[in-house]
Parts: structure tokens; sequence; C-alpha cells
């Protein structure tokens, strides 16, 4: 029981960017809900002005993805909207997967995370969408 306790009170005096509400349309029908969270090792900041977004899970076609948290340089005037799960009325459960809004509400694209995991995560994908791109002109 301990252990949890100390986590759980070093975790909220983490920097956390602003937060805003989901749009009811954001949120939509899941099977069922998502796993419990996974642990994430947290490490120092890497600037000073960085902030922590927890990781989640996202639906996708009826399998639950984990999405890693990390550090990130909130852009000015933006919010997140994190990750929420209720049920209607009806007992359906409803999920809004995190999602970042500028300063006027619209959607945005998430900030880049600051950590050499995710910098190495990134390459490899663009690695590999480069590969598959250059694959497709070779079939033509």
């Amino acid at each position: 029981m301990w252990p949890l306790v100390a986590a759980l009170g070093c975790a909220s005096e983490l920097p956390r960017p602003p937060v805003t509400a989901h749009h009811w349309s954001e949120f939509e029908p899941v099977e069922s809900p998502p796993p419990v969270p996974r642990p994430e090792p947290i490490t120092a900041a890497p600037r000073e002005n960085a902030v922590w977004v927890d990781g989640y899970w996202v639906s996708r076609g009826g399998i639950w993805i984990w999405r890693e948290g990390g550090w990130v340089i909130a852009p000015a005037g933006s919010r997140i909207a994190v990750w929420k799960l209720i049920y209607d009325r009806s007992g359906r459960v409803l999920y809004a997967p995190s999602v970042w809004r500028d300063q006027r509400g619209k959607l945005m694209d998430p900030p880049a995370f600051l950590d050499a995991r995710h910098q190495r995560r990134r390459d490899r994908r663009a690695k590999r969408r480069q590969k598959r791109l250059r694959q497709r002109e070779l079939m033509r």
C-alpha cells in the first residue's frame, strides 16, 4: 500500500498541460472498457517548460492499443482533453481518446514528445514508411 501512495503523491506534483472537456461528438461506442492503464517510468523533465502527458488506451477496431505518455512542450494557449470513458443510460460504454485543442478550441495535432525513446520510435516509423513508399514505386 505504501509504494502506491508514494507513487500517487509524486505523480500529482508533475507539471501538466491545461485541460479542457471533450465535445459530446467525440464519444464513440466501444465493445468493452479499456484495460487498466499501464505503469510508466517518468524521467526527469528534459526542459524547464515541459509538461507530462499520461499514456492512454486507443480503440482500433475493437482492439485496445496503448499510447505511451511522455514529456511535451504544450503550444501556447493549447489544452488537452484527456481520454474519458462514460456509460450512457442504456449501459453502453462510450469512449473519447485524448485530443489537443488550440486556443480557439479547434482540434490540433498533439505536440511531439521530447524524450529519446519517442524520437527513436518516430524515426523507425518514418524509415518504415519511406521503405513502403519505395516498394510501391518499384511495383508500378
